[in-house]
């Protein structure tokens, strides 16, 4: 089967946009569909999750092809993908949020060629344009506060560099600068550098590790680093692009 990608991503604006985005600016020889579930992953996760477990035996495609989901966005029974890419926002201010369970959908969701891989933006996909210019000293320690919530998206409006903030106008250059700016940040938060990790290092920068990390500020401070990780689904595609250390077949 030739390569095909899937992306469920939450809503049909910012996220829509911005994945097809990347895609098209770093893959365009790979056919990919977008899907907008419409709703956060909480609501997602209820749906996953049966009195409160996560159910081990799910099949994602099997979900998104059922009846449970509004035809309107309902794959197709005989539709086929190599991997699949689920990106959402933490949304720490929902009141039906469950990071208990967000933990555990980190942990299953963790390799896009099996079960899926997911994607948390932190703290929503407004994040990956919240640097205020080419040296911005302040982005390695930027964090925002939760009780924010989608008041967020204004706060970035008015913060971010005017080179990011039209998603059209970022060719392929200014988009890698983006995600490599988002691994350095996310080294910084877990290893403590502000830098491009190795990619055996990057390997073991789970998504459960992040979570945990931004759960500790949230837990210690109100706050959460501002982190976009779905702008990884290029690195995790097409890693030795980003790393020199990438060994033959990976």
């Amino acid at each position: 089967m030739n390569k095909r990608v899937l992306l469920v991503v939450e809503g049909p604006n910012d996220e829509k946009v911005m994945v097809e985005k990347l895609w098209d600016r770093f893959d365009r020889g790979v056919d990919y569909k977008v899907v907008t579930y419409e709703t956060n992953v909480y609501v997602l996760m209820r749906s996953l999750f049966k009195n409160g477990v996560l159910d081990e035996d799910l099949d994602l495609l099997r979900l998104l092809k059922s009846e449970e989901v509004p035809e309107h966005k309902r794959l197709g029974k005989s539709e086929r993908f190599t991997d699949i890419y689920l990106i959402f926002d933490l949304d720490p201010h929902d009141p039906k949020s469950d990071f208990g369970m967000l933990r555990e959908m980190t942990r299953f969701f963790d390799d896009s060629s099996s079960r899926g891989k997911l994607y948390i933006n932190y703290p929503m996909m407004q994040s990956y344009r919240h640097i205020r210019g080419r040296d911005d000293a302040g982005f390695k320690d930027r964090m925002v506060q939760v009780s924010l919530g989608r008041k967020y998206k204004s706060q970035v409006d008015r913060e971010a560099w005017s080179r990011l903030k039209q998603i059209n106008t970022l060719n392929r250059e200014m988009l890698r600068w983006i995600i490599e700016q988002h691994l350095s940040k996310m080294n910084y938060m877990i290893d403590g550098s502000f830098e491009i990790p190795s990619f055996q290092a990057y390997r073991r920068m789970t998504g459960e590790m992040v979570l945990d990390k931004q759960m500790g500020m949230i837990n210690r401070h109100g706050s959460v680093y501002v982190l976009n990780t779905s702008v990884f689904l290029v690195v995790d595609y097409h890693p030795s692009w980003f790393f020199s250390d990438v060994g033959p077949g990976e």
